[in-house]
């Protein structure tokens, strides 16, 4: 749940709950007070309804899908949609507890789109996952580090976890015999 969201929500109960006590201590019949109680509910529910559908970061990966085997040289494929200005978006590689981010950096603008991997390592049981990705600029400078590492031909083992950073989806693949 995001900061707005929660704003929304209290100041929705803040209306609600007051307009109730009012409405019960009013001379109106039990009935209207029924009815009345039941639409200001009704209302407050919309809002949150409404709210909670407001801007959700989405992303998806559409191809592989889950269960898939693949070669080692492979097309990831999927949407994203309300991504906020302040995220980064990644496809990353796990393998076992390690994370493995492929560059570069998925486009944050609402749109489909696709990325060449290739996993070069050797998943225990052929079994990875690719996960999309979203970060904030704390995880994207951990990733960035990373991939200079990478660049320099330095050791750079998967990194563990990476700060700030929600998973928008994920798909388990194995990797096809050679």
């Amino acid at each position: 749940m995001t900061r707005d969201q929660i704003i929304a929500l209290a100041a929705a109960l803040v209306v609600l709950i007051p307009a109730v006590v009012k409405l019960w201590a009013s001379k109106l019949s039990r009935n209207a007070k029924i009815f009345w109680s039941i639409a200001l509910v009704a209302i407050i529910i919309g809002l949150v309804v409404v709210v909670f559908n407001w801007n959700i970061p989405q992303g998806r990966i559409i191809s592989p899908q889950d269960g898939d085997s693949v070669s080692r040289a492979f097309t990831v494929e999927g949407t994203t949609r309300d991504i906020p200005r302040d995220k980064h978006l990644w496809v990353v590689v796990q393998v076992s507890n390690r994370l493995f981010p492929k560059e570069p950096e998925i486009p944050r603008v609402d749109r489909h789109w696709n990325q060449d991997i290739f996993e070069g390592g050797n998943p225990p049981g052929g079994k990875f996952s690719i996960i999309l990705m979203m970060v904030d600029s704390r995880g994207n400078d951990e990733i960035e580090a990373w991939l200079d590492k990478v660049r320099r031909n330095e050791s750079a083992p998967g990194l563990t976890k990476i700060t700030g950073s929600s998973k928008l989806d994920a798909v388990t693949l194995t990797l096809s015999p050679p």
